[in-house]
């Protein structure tokens, strides 16, 4: 399995012995081989989530770090962990599982979104964010295919919400004369919450959405990645206040060790 991660594994290690106490060495290079890192920091002129802008502060810088673990014993399965936080206004952990079955890899876990300076929300503002929305998600994506399809579905435990989102990805390496790696995506997805305000009124709401991007980037060193990225999505939402359309672009670098 490709070791790719939205993500990290907490990794809990202890050493030493004393007395008749037997402690089993870690090898640092089967560990080093078995363990993915991943640092991510962009810029993105807008926060965009599920086609919606999630905050009213333009030009926020975004970092993602996560560790992926893929160790003996674990019968191809991989666990990982990560943590997102964008400036002061969002902040979200996930941890999972991912195993490769055929050709297909299937993903699933847990998450928490948790947004410190969230406001209320209701109606009149539209549906946006909570100060902390827990998640638990299950997918499957199909890395070798041509157009790379990802199906997930997510289940919001606060909103009594479900969330499906589709997928697709196309990567040209090295094209036109600057040799810069172009990767094509689209997505689509459906949000519908059965207490969309949060405090058990049952207040209803649904919308679709759908997007698609541009990537440019290139590879820097062993692996680490810079590049722009330019993004579009529109949704159908039942509140007026947050259906629209976004345009926004992002600047990143990723870094693989």
């Amino acid at each position: 399995m490709k070791k790719s991660a939205i993500t990290a594994l907490a990794l809990a290690v202890c050493g030493g012995a004393s007395g008749q106490e037997a402690v089993k060495q870690i090898d640092s290079a089967q560990l080093a081989k078995d363990l993915s890192v991943r640092a991510d920091i962009s810029w993105q002129s807008k926060n965009v989530f599920r086609g919606k802008e999630r905050s009213d502060v333009d030009g926020l810088f975004q970092t993602k770090v996560g560790l992926e673990y893929f160790g003996p014993g674990l019968n191809g399965i991989s666990a990982y962990a990560s943590f997102f936080n964008a400036d002061g206004v969002e902040r979200s952990y996930a941890y999972g599982f991912r195993k490769s079955v055929g050709d297909a890899v299937v993903d699933a876990g847990y998450a928490r979104m948790t947004s410190p300076s969230a406001k209320f929300f209701n109606a009149a503002e539209g549906f946006t964010q909570l100060r902390v929305e827990d998640e638990a998600y299950l997918g499957v994506i199909l890395p070798k295919g041509f157009l790379q399809p990802a199906l997930y579905v997510n289940y919001g435990f606060a909103l009594n919400q479900v969330i499906v989102e589709g997928s697709l990805l196309r990567v040209f390496p090295e094209a036109g004369p600057f040799k810069l790696d172009l990767a094509v995506r689209g997505y689509a997805g459906n949000v519908s919450a059965k207490d969309a305000l949060n405090d058990a009124t049952g207040v209803r709401n649904a919308y679709a959405y759908a997007g698609a991007g541009i990537d440019l980037s290139k590879s820097v060193g062993q692996g680490s990645v810079v590049g722009v990225g330019f993004n579009y999505v529109v949704n159908n939402d039942e509140q007026p206040a947050t259906r629209d359309s976004q345009v926004w672009t992002n600047v990143y670098a990723k870094f693989r060790f």
